[in-house]
């Protein structure tokens, strides 16, 4: 795959080379607790508490607390605002988008048991049937068995979102030019290699639009040999010129869920349940990244802008299990894990750029003060597993009034793992991958009082990093969530929900080692609606 910088929930760096790197591998390794308007309300701390449909996506066994079926239906909204600071300057951005969030049903019934009889025994001679009697006419006491129940749902759970809009600008130093870290690029390749395999993707553009020049080793002296292997970017001819650098980023695309989970109820007592997961992945990432002689301290060039294109698309599946025991009328714990994903992608992508010169020049078509270059269409097939994880939990139910619950998740991201027919991924990028990241927690909670016939619900969802912050730090994704639903006699029903979710990342704009980080802030706000139907 081409060179690419993207943002994710990690410090970001630049690759230059044509194979996935770390950063996409966290990227579609972290999900979130979207779901139904309850289910989000609350946190997503429904390990234990149950009766709820997106349990199918956490802990399978939650379904078996249902009593009858149900079928419910939630589309959703998602506004964005992010905030940039680049070497002091500040630039910010906005986008919305309407999604299906959830959309499932549920199906529950008795289990088929033949009652039985306990014949009585009379123990004394007024009558009395107890221990000893030997009384074959007296009547037979009708035992019922304790209930036992089944559960199958099908469910389609939004995981992961990556609208995301982003904007970059600010004044760097001079030394701070991408054309820089092209002609680094470029250094031991000739021209003519440079316009095939990877490196048309990006130091081969700079080469091609004549902001990577060639010359002689150790000087800025042009070279016209078609065997030079040694570059230099515009900017070396005006050492101390300043630029302006921009980046507008448009990322779209989601990671929905398909699932299936069987679950089945001991006595109201235990509860466990197994399904299957397919995740359905589409990313689109559009990037233009704009450099300017804002000084005008060249003579020749005056800007530039490197774009970049790439849509993802892959199909996974895991597997899921997990178990909820009722210690009282109050108490449940509940226990669930999930195994790694699976998943096979696809990768097709293009770059460009363009470069602006403050004087003409000929070519074959005229005089003109722009040239472009474009690399050919890329594909690139591979497989990609995500980690596992594990979790326990604990709620409390105060009779009909109140519920109260809390999770708790480990996953370690160090086992995330590509693979491809090269084998490129396997030696060189899942070692950074086992170096760079590591194990972290997520925590969920959640609350809900019923005042028929009005529920209220309130909840908070902490995700951890890939690099081991718990509650606080860089890429720690922190929610707020509440929400209200409206119950009746009926058996149609409405819930509103909100999730507002706020994160800090670490970005650069180009190749780290030209340029400073960008500081950026993100904050989302969810907003979902469930209309559900009851029924027998």
């Amino acid at each position: 795959m081409k060179g690419k910088i993207f943002v994710t929930a990690v410090l970001l760096h630049a690759v230059c080379a044509q194979a996935q790197n770390d950063v996409d591998a966290m990227r579609y390794s972290q999900t979130s607790f979207y779901g139904d308007a309850r289910y989000m309300s609350m946190g997503g701390a429904f390990g234990s508490l149950g009766g709820n449909l997106s349990c199918i996506n956490n802990n399978p066994a939650g379904i078996a607390i249902y009593h009858k079926g149900e079928f419910i239906l939630t589309p959703g909204v998602n506004l964005q605002s992010e905030n940039a600071t680049h070497y002091g300057t500040n630039a910010s951005d906005f986008s919305g988008k309407f999604n299906l969030s959830n959309i499932g049903f549920v199906a529950a019934w008795v289990s088929k048991q033949t009652n039985y009889y306990q014949q009585p025994q009379n123990n004394n001679s007024n009558g009395r049937y107890g221990p000893g009697s030997h009384n074959n006419n007296a009547p037979q006491k009708k035992i019922i068995p304790p209930t036992h129940r089944w559960a199958f749902g099908m469910n389609y759970n939004r995981i992961a979102d990556f609208n995301i809009h982003t904007s970059i600008n600010g004044y760097a130093p001079p030394g701070s030019s991408i054309m820089n870290s092209m002609a680094s690029a470029a250094n031991g390749y000739t021209g003519n290699a440079l316009g095939q395999g990877a490196h048309q993707f990006y130091e081969g553009l700079g080469y091609n639009t004549g902001v990577v020049i060639p010359v002689y080793p150790g000087t800025t002296n042009y070279d016209t040999n078609s065997t030079c292997t040694s570059y230099v970017g515009e900017p070396a001819y005006v050492p101390k010129m300043g630029v302006q650098q921009t980046k507008s980023i448009q990322s779209s695309g989601r990671i929905g869920e398909l699932a299936l989970a069987l679950a089945h109820s001991f006595s109201d007592k235990l509860y466990v349940g197994g399904g299957i997961g397919m995740p359905l992945l589409k990313y689109n990432y559009q990037s233009t990244y704009s450099e300017t002689d804002y000084k005008n301290e060249d003579r020749y060039w005056n800007n530039l802008q490197y774009q970049e294109y790439i849509s993802t698309s892959g199909v996974g599946v895991t597997l899921r299990g997990g178990a909820i025991y009722r210690l009282d009328a109050g108490v449940r714990i509940g226990l669930y894990a999930q195994s790694p994903t699976f998943y096979s992608m696809t990768d097709n992508y293009q770059n460009t750029m363009n470069v602006t010169y403050d004087t003409t020049f000929s070519t074959s078509s005229g005089y003109t003060n722009t040239a472009t270059a474009s690399s050919a269409p890329g594909v690139s097939n591979y497989h990609l597993t995500t980690p596992g994880h594990v979790g326990l939990s604990v709620s409390y139910i105060l009779g009909k009034v109140m519920a109260f619950s809390l999770d708790g998740e480990y996953v370690n991201y160090a086992h995330a793992r590509f693979s491809d027919q090269t084998n490129y991924l396997n030696t060189q990028v899942n070692p950074i991958i086992q170096t760079k990241y590591g194990g972290t927690a997520n925590l969920k909670a959640g609350v809900e009082l019923n005042i028929r016939p009005i529920v209220f619900r309130a909840g908070f969802a902490s995700y951890g990093s890939p690099f081991g912050n718990v509650l606080n730090g860089n890429s720690v994704r922190n929610s707020f969530t509440g929400g209200i639903g409206f119950r009746s006699a009926h058996a149609v029903y409405l819930d509103l929900g909100f999730a507002y979710t706020t994160w800090k990342e670490q970005y650069y704009v180009i190749d780290p080692m030209y340029v400073q980080a960008s500081s950026l802030k993100y904050n989302t706000m969810y907003i979902t609606a469930t209309l559900g139907i009851k029924f027998n």
